[in-house]
C-alpha cells in the first residue's frame, strides 16, 4: 500500500495499484497506524504544496518523518519543481520527490482550464494563501488543521480572520448544484484556483514528460555542487541514501507488478 500525505501528480512513475492505495495525511500521528498497518511508502507533504494540505513546511517535516521511519521509503511532496529543490529533499533524507503544480500547467492536465494554467505560468510562487475559506463554503468536513493553498485574490481577502462570520453566509457563496466546474473559466479574484509555490519554477505550459526527465533530475545542469554526477555511482559513499533510495523505492514497485 501506498500512504501518502498529498494528493499530487508523482515525480515517480508510480503503479496504478499503489495509487489507488493511497491516502491523504499531513500531520505525523497518522503515519505510525498506517506504518504499521504495512504502508509501502509514505509522502511527507509540505505546506508549499498546491490544494488541501497543513500547515508545517516540508523539510522540518520531512526530516521529522524520516528519523522516525528509518525503513519505509519517503517522497517527498509541496515546492519541488527542479533540480535544486529535489536535490534538498534528498539531502533531507527523503527517497524521491512528488510533483504536482508542474502538472497543472501541462497540456495533459485537460480538466485545467487554459486561465488557470495562465495564472500558474504568471506566479512568482509569492502570489498564494493558505486558507479555509472555500472549504466552509463548500460544507465539506475538513479537519481543523487542514487548508488550502490556493491563488490569493478578493475572496480569500475579504474573508481572512472572517471565518466565523463566513460559516453564518456560507450559503450565500455555496456553487450552484447543477454547475460543471469544469466548464467555465474560473474567476481570479472570486474563484479557488489552487496552485503551490512551486508555481514560480513554472515558467510556461510544457508536456508532462518535461517535469519528468532532465530538465528536473539531470545533476550536471541544475544540480547543486555536492549532488551532482558521483550520485549515479552505486560506490558514492557520502551520498548513500540517494544511491539507495532506487532500489528502496524499487522493491516497492516491484512487489506490486505482479
Amino acid at each position: 500500500m501506498l500512504h501518502h500525505l498529498c494528493t499530487t501528480q508523482a515525480f515517480l512513475r508510480l503503479p496504478a495499484a499503489l495509487s489507488r492505495a493511497s491516502r491523504t495525511i499531513r500531520s505525523s500521528p497518522p503515519a505510525t497506524s498506517f506504518c504499521r498497518s504495512g504502508t509501502d511508502v509514505l509522502v511527507a507533504q509540505g505546506t508549499e504544496a498546491g490544494g488541501h494540505t497543513g500547515t508545517m513546511g516540508l523539510l522540518p517535516f520531512l526530516a521529522g518523518i524520516v528519523r522516525r521511519y528509518p525503513d519505509v521509503p519517503v517522497l517527498a511532496a509541496g515546492g519541488i519543481a527542479d533540480g535544486r529543490t529535489l536535490a534538498a529533499v534528498l539531502t533531507a533524507g527523503a527517497d524521491g520527490a512528488w510533483l504536482g503544480t508542474a502538472f497543472l500547467a501541462t497540456p495533459e492536465a485537460v480538466e485545467v482550464h487554459d486561465v488557470h494554467k495562465r495564472l500558474i505560468v504568471e506566479s512568482d510562487g509569492s502570489d498564494t494563501v493558505w486558507t479555509r475559506t472555500y472549504d466552509i463554503v463548500s460544507g465539506l468536513p475538513w479537519p481543523a488543521n487542514i487548508g488550502a493553498r490556493v491563488r490569493r485574490n478578493r475572496f480569500t481577502d475579504e474573508w481572512s480572520g472572517r471565518e466565523a462570520t463566513l460559516r453564518d453566509r456560507k450559503e450565500e457563496f455555496a456553487p450552484a448544484q447543477d454547475i460543471n466546474p469544469f466548464e467555465a473559466p474560473p474567476d481570479p479574484d472570486t474563484s479557488q484556483i489552487p496552485y503551490g509555490q512551486s508555481a514560480s519554477f513554472v515558467d510556461a505550459v510544457r508536456p508532462a514528460a518535461d517535469w519528468s526527465g532532465p530538465s528536473v533530475t539531470r545533476p550536471r545542469q541544475s544540480w547543486p555542487r555536492g549532488l551532482g554526477p558521483c550520485c549515479a555511482d552505486r560506490e558514492c559513499r557520502a551520498h548513500s541514501r540517494w544511491t539507495v533510495s532506487v532500489p528502496r523505492l524499487g522493491r516497492v514497485l516491484n512487489s506490486h507488478a505482479h
